[in-house]
């Protein structure tokens, strides 16, 4: 039998799901769960701003509009709490992908996505910021990434 080192296993990748709609929001959570993530929830940009300072997430889920202060809004403030989140945005506004595109994630997942092609991208920039970090021999993922695709 093998033997295996604490080192070579990679932990699970910590995400956090913002969505002011309560079914997007406990759907995707419920199906990200049963594929292997670490979720926590929030259904404004404020909650998801004091959830990050919790529980330091590798990636952030975040739809751009919702009540109070906005997506964008909210990741600005988490990238403060946690240099090394990514984040991909969510919206059923196609028209809010210029917002996005100021900050670098170019366009957004337009809702509804598919599911299997949005754990791929998770899987993909988890494991660009996890190499990245240990080419630069930090414990934490890439810095302030935005990723988002239509």
């Amino acid at each position: 039998m093998p033997e295996t080192s604490a080192q070579s296993i990679t932990p699970p990748i910590q995400l956090l799901v913002v969505d002011d709609e309560a079914d997007m929001r406990n759907g995707l959570s419920r199906n990200l769960k049963t594929r292997g993530y670490r979720v926590s929830m929030a259904s404004t940009g404020e909650e998801a701003v004091r959830q990050a300072g919790e529980v330091s997430p590798d990636g952030v889920l975040m739809d751009i509009r919702m009540p109070g202060i906005n997506g964008v809004e909210a990741f600005r403030r988490i990238r403060d709490k946690c240099p090394g989140s990514f984040v991909i945005f969510m919206t059923a506004h196609s028209d809010l992908s210029d917002e996005a595109a100021i900050l670098g994630a170019g366009e957004v997942l337009i809702k509804p996505f598919d599911f299997a092609r949005l754990c791929r991208h998770i899987e993909d920039r988890a494991t660009q910021s996890r190499s990245r970090n240990e080419s630069q021999g930090g414990s934490r993922m890439g810095s302030n990434e935005f990723y988002g695709y239509a």
